[in-house]
């Protein structure tokens, strides 16, 4: 079935200031709904709005970094991707300890089967995140835009002032 991921597209992350855009050590730090800890991967989103969205979820307004920027990625058509739909895999959405999803994401990591993963939002159901495989040779024909500020708006602090997060 044809996915509008099929041809080139652009992504989006949201990177701390002075962290470089293609660092994936958080996720090998902390690992992520779609990988365990120990792989280098590069989170980003389909949307601006939705890459804001996933950070924010982190976050409460005291930890939110103060120094955001917004980086546009264009992934080529000729870069391999896989596209992972909401209904191809049973328990992604799952909640911690994403059994399922890091299942399916840790074997496309280790067995580097393409550059790129496109998976489903669990944040909003009609968009996907999109993960890059930092270590896969074809990684490097990803096209990185000028950055710019990733400023929230005072409506979006008021709400991440109401309620405590924590880094899952």
């Amino acid at each position: 079935m044809a996915s509008r991921f099929d041809a080139g597209f652009t992504a989006y992350r949201i990177v701390r200031g002075g962290v470089p855009v293609f660092d994936g050590s958080g996720a090998f730090r902390w690992g992520g709904r779609w990988t365990s800890p120990g792989r280098y991967v590069i989170h980003a989103a389909e949307s601006y709005a939705l890459a804001l969205l996933e950070n924010m979820v982190h976050f409460n307004l005291a930890e939110m970094p103060p120094h955001l920027s917004a980086v546009p990625l264009r992934i080529p058509a000729d870069v391999p991707r896989e596209v992972l739909g909401a209904h191809d895999l049973a328990g992604w959405d799952a909640p911690a300890p994403y059994s399922a999803s890091r299942q399916h994401g840790d074997r496309w990591y280790d067995e580097r089967r393409t550059a790129v993963l496109v998976v489903p939002s669990v944040l909003s159901p009609f968009e996907c995140n999109v993960l890059i495989h930092q270590e896969h040779p074809d990684a490097r024909s990803i096209e990185v835009g000028d950055s710019v500020p990733a400023t929230l708006d005072q409506r979006l602090r008021a709400l991440l002032g109401r309620t405590k997060r924590r880094r899952s």
